[in-house]
């Protein structure tokens, strides 16, 4: 389950970090997403990313994405900008970033194990719901 999450949010991560040298280490941001915090975005995003991905082709997978990280920013009182930092900064070192992800892995399996998910499950969404049927504010209950 590691190895999936990790090639799942790879490309998240990619495209947050950009193109920095190994060796670069960042500032601290004055905003920066506490780990605690950022451990329960990054097990959400892979949440997001996982619906997005087993969304019926009908579906217009961009909108969807961007209604999912819209409204998880706005549950977690970040923006976007303060998200991409805070991964900047804590995957500057290799050893920091690989602890965030093995910790969201973690995060992954409590949510999967609190919903009663199994570990293999492959339910697509069903492919005749009308697009406004997969509403972003269901996908993570109340706290």
């Amino acid at each position: 389950m590691k190895r999936t999450l990790i090639i799942a949010l790879l490309p998240l991560i990619l495209l947050c970090s950009s193109c920095k040298s190994k060796k670069q280490v960042l500032e601290k941001p004055d905003d920066l997403i506490n780990r605690k915090e950022m451990v329960e975005i990054i097990a959400e995003a892979y949440l997001i990313e996982s619906t997005v991905h087993l969304s019926p082709d009908t579906v217009n997978r961009l909108r969807l994405t961007r209604d999912f990280y819209k409204e998880l920013f706005t549950r977690h009182h970040i923006s976007r900008e303060q998200f991409v930092r805070s991964i900047d900064y804590y995957i500057g070192e290799e050893s920091s970033a690989e602890k965030l992800l093995t910790d969201a892995s973690n995060r992954i399996g409590e949510m999967r194990k609190e919903l009663n998910i199994p570990d293999t499950i492959a339910t697509p969404i069903d492919p005749n719901a009308p697009e406004e049927a997969i509403d972003p504010t269901l996908m993570f209950p109340p706290q």
